[in-house]
């Protein structure tokens, strides 16, 4: 029997891993996905080159990103090299697809870890399971999905799961035994380490911060109320301290680049502080609404939130431990209370809070499961175990019927006509061309075409973003060609090209808005596959001109598709200005 059981700690970790594993692989694409993904692979590709991130970097005006994925993507196309192997694709575009889709794996088997941690291994099942089909968590850990969220989010609940450990550990007395000393300090000074390797992969790192802190403030506030002893609290905010200064210390030693403008940072990802330009226009960082959390919950999302309530109540209501009464509840309560806020403010931040989310809602079934048992009846305890498993089992189908609706549509961000653009680009243009376009399209030049652009996703400083906006969507050719000619001295090119798009047209307003336009004075559509200017200045755009195939002085048409048209900048003196 104890062989089973040991057996049994292996398999369902194992299982689950093995569930997620397939259903990440079902999406997404071999290689990088376009946009933020293909930046992050082309670092890990100049890493696996050459031994080290690219910096500068010769494609991007941005400063380094958190590197750990590129360096874990290097490491893992080096192991594939040793593989005797013929896979019919290179050693890091197999690594590109595989890693994210492991990692997401891996986080599933943790979460199923922190539910078992917190209550018990019922409950970590069906967190892990909720968590498995959960489309914000599958959509960062599909294949070829290479930026950090995949590895920042496994960190992230690992860190959870090692800060509670720590706590418990703290509630002992220091062992005799020299193994078990050097035991209880690895447990001790672990979520430190983590929390260090975490700022090396994210830049939001400090969301762990916030937990730590806000977990030792409630937990202050709990004892203060209920009158109990404080010695145990002295012990949690001497090791909060430590862990943070450590962890933070180590964060700067991995990572020193962005520093403390990572919370900036944040604040304006939260609408918290005057923010970019571009982030006003930006999907995912749009408020949530009621609708939103139907990617958290399914469309159940009022019984999703009675379950998740019903969790955190059980552990205030179950958790008796000596000295640190409650712990697991409060500690609990502070992940989601941490995470929630973000997640109402941006949509980007759901799939943190998803994480505790499940593991709320897994102790929450749990617990009603249990409760139910102490019915006498034995027919209306059936009944209402029956009920039970039925409203979790049609609450994981109908998210797993959602997210099997929408993987299919991640293969391509954008159409095959951008590639083939961005090819056309690296093999017709001079490698110091330097490219003006709209800041979604600047990574996937700079990974598949080679070129440096002006903005891109990681470079969206106002004041290159309003410059740009005014060549693509301004009306004065003249004022464009001028700022055309300022940024050719200042990156010492040989050629500059403007790339426009087919989908410029629906960011009309947005671009107009940025070159200096009020919303919706510049409104360009596409109807029956013709351009159409929806207000008297939309047609003096220089995107809607040069589209429509109109001669403008100094643009002259280099390459054109079906979504994309590229024109060589003429900024001589001899142009009007």
């Amino acid at each position: 029997m104890r062989y089973l059981n040991k057996l049994d700690i292996i398999l369902v970790p194992v299982f689950l891993f093995a569930f997620a594993l397939s259903i990440r692989l079902s999406g997404g694409i071999w290689g990088a996905q376009p946009t933020n993904d293909e930046y992050m692979a082309r670092q890990a590709e100049y890493i696996y080159t050459y031994g080290h991130p690219a910096v500068p970097d010769p494609y991007s005006a941005s400063e380094l990103y958190q590197p750990a994925m590129a360096y874990l993507l290097a490491l893992v196309g080096h192991v594939f090299d040793i593989v005797p192997l013929k896979m019919g694709m290179s050693s890091m575009t197999i690594s590109e697809g595989i890693v994210p889709p492991i990692l997401g794996a891996l986080t599933v088997v943790v979460i199923y870890w922190l539910g078992t941690e917190l209550y018990d291994r019922r409950a970590g099942i069906i967190a892990s399971i909720f968590a498995s089909v959960s489309y914000p968590l599958l959509m960062r850990g599909l294949k070829g999905y290479t930026f950090h969220n995949a590895l920042s989010l496994l960190l992230i609940v690992l860190t959870a799961v090692i800060i509670i450990r720590a706590i418990d550990t703290l509630k002992k007395p220091f062992p005799k035994k020299t193994q078990q000393q050097l035991l209880y300090i690895v447990n001790l000074f672990l979520p430190a380490v983590l929390i260090g390797f975490t700022g090396f992969a994210w830049g939001g790192y400090f969301i762990l911060h916030t937990i730590l802190i806000s977990f030792t403030l409630i937990l202050s506030i709990y004892y203060l109320i209920r009158k109990r002893s404080m010695d145990g609290i002295k012990r949690v905010w001497i090791f909060t301290v430590i862990t943070l200064i450590l962890g933070t210390g180590l964060a700067y030693l991995l990572y020193p680049v962005k520093g403390l403008c990572e919370i900036s940072r944040a604040m304006q990802m939260l609408s918290m502080q005057k923010a970019p330009l571009v982030y006003a226009s930006t999907a995912d960082l749009q408020p949530t609404r009621f609708t939103s959390y139907e990617m958290v919950f399914g469309p159940w999302v009022i019984i999703g939130v009675i379950l998740l309530l019903t969790g955190m109540f059980a552990l205030f209501k179950t958790d008796k431990m000596d000295k640190l009464n409650n712990i697991r509840g409060i500690y609990l309560l502070s992940l989601i209370i941490v995470t929630l806020i973000p997640a109402v403010k941006a949509y980007h931040f759901l799939d943190i809070f998803s994480m505790f989310a499940f593991v709320g809602i897994g102790i929450g079934a749990v617990y009603i499961f249990n409760r139910i048992d102490t019915i006498k009846q034995d027919r209306p305890r059936q009944f209402s175990k029956a009920i039970i498993i039925i409203i979790v089992s049609l609450m994981l189908y109908s998210m797993a019927v959602s997210s099997a609706h929408m993987i299919p549509h991640t293969k391509e961000l954008w159409p095959e006509n951008y590639s083939i653009a961005y090819k056309y680009i690296k093999n017709n243009t001079d490698e110091d061309a330097l490219f003006f376009n709209w800041w979604d399209y600047g990574n996937s030049i700079g990974y598949t075409g080679n070129r440096r652009t002006v903005i891109d996703q990681m470079n969206i400083r106002d004041c290159d973003v309003i410059p740009v906006s005014k060549v693509i969507m301004g009306t004065d050719p003249e004022e464009g060609l001028k700022i055309v000619k300022e940024y050719k001295e200042k990156y010492n090119s040989s050629e500059v090209y403007l790339l426009i798009t087919r989908n410029d047209a629906m960011l009309s307003s947005i671009i107009g808005y940025c070159a200096g336009y009020e919303m919706n004075n510049i409104f360009i559509t596409f109807h029956d596959s013709k351009l159409k200017a929806m207000t008297p200045i939309s047609a003096s755009s220089i995107y809607y001109r040069l589209w429509n195939g109109d001669y403008i002085e100094g643009y002259e048409l280099f390459y054109e598709n079906a979504d994309v048209k590229i024109f060589k900048l003429n900024c001589n003196e001899q142009n009007p200005r």
